[in-house]
């Protein structure tokens, strides 16, 4: 006596058969369910001649190219509505960007506004030109930062009526 054990995957491999020839390339997931789903259908009731074609059946015929515009209709809408949110996290990256550069030079102003005002009392205390000279170059770069801090002020109000 003899027992033989079928220990295989025919049934799972006679599948990936249908799948070499139902993909095609470019083909997406859900296309590819519903064909297996078509195909198993078919091999259920014994062959296409055996399907019965019902009212249901054909009205869903009738209708699958109206759902599948509102399909593409809907991804589009999805991907405008993810376009929109990026392009809006990009600009809000690029006005806290803006804002923390103003707040830079403003302190940058800031701390060099009072360097210059130290020169100037050490110039008066002491009598010495090399603090003026150091003083009136504390004075300049203020205004050069000044200017910076007014375009990027410009720059961020810009971005905020885009």
């Amino acid at each position: 006596m003899l027992l033989v054990l079928s220990h295989g995957q025919a049934s799972v491999e006679r599948r990936f058969s249908i799948n070499k020839e139902l993909i095609v390339e470019n083909q997406k997931e859900a296309s590819l369910v519903a064909q297996r789903l078509i195909v198993g259908h078919i091999r259920s009731v014994g062959g296409v001649t055996n399907v019965q074609l019902t009212k249901e059946l054909l009205i869903s015929v009738s209708g699958a190219r109206q759902r599948y515009h509102s399909y593409l209709d809907d991804q589009k809408r999805a991907n405008a509505k993810e376009k929109g949110v990026q392009k809006r996290k990009a600009l809000a990256d690029e006005l806290d960007e803006l804002k923390k550069k103003r707040a830079r030079v403003q302190n940058d102003i800031g701390a060099l506004e009072k360097s210059a005002d130290e020169y100037a009392d050490k110039a008066e205390s002491s009598g010495k030109l090399t603090f003026i000279t150091k003083q009136t170059v504390c004075v300049a770069l203020p205004k050069k930062r000044m200017h910076l801090f007014k375009t990027l002020r410009r720059k961020s109000m810009r971005s905020l009526l885009i």
